[in-house]
């Protein structure tokens, strides 16, 4: 993935294949449909909805989940939640769905700007503004063709 790190959407792809190939590796069956669950519950809720939401809708401990989600996926179901929602953010930057900053910050339930710049950076090796300037300019790029 580091050799992507200008890539996000290559990275993202990456990440998704190996998710898939943890998936496929023999893991007790309860704890698959556990962890199945789990992240089906972190993307309905575009990876906002908390942890401690998401194990106590589920009736199980926070220990009991991270340990299962170790095992099956590799990472910590907080690491997961946050590639969820970075990845919702990503696509809604790239699409131009959203209106003002502050609307995304809110929507995802950040801290505030300075915290999602920071944390999208971490993620994209770029930061929304660089994202949203570069579709800017893709679109007058694209429109630029027709004329």
């Amino acid at each position: 993935m580091l050799a992507h790190k200008n890539e996000p959407e290559k990275a993202m792809t990456l990440l998704q294949e190996w998710f898939v190939g943890r998936l496929s590796t023999k893991v007790n069956s309860e704890k698959l449909q556990l962890v199945q669950q789990a992240c089906e519950r972190i993307d309905e809720g575009s990876g906002v909805k908390t942890i401690k939401e998401v194990y106590t809708g589920m009736g199980i401990s926070k220990s009991t989940l991270e340990r299962h989600f170790l095992e099956v996926v590799g990472i910590t179901p907080k690491m997961y939640s946050r590639i969820v929602r970075f990845n919702k953010v990503y696509n809604i930057l790239q699409h131009g769905q959203y209106n003002t900053w502050q609307e995304v910050i809110y929507n995802f339930n950040f801290y505030d700007q300075a915290h999602f710049i920071k944390d999208f950076k971490k993620f994209f090796n770029r930061t929304p503004s660089e994202v949203h300037k570069s579709r800017v300019n893709s679109n007058e790029l694209l429109g630029s063709v027709g004329d």
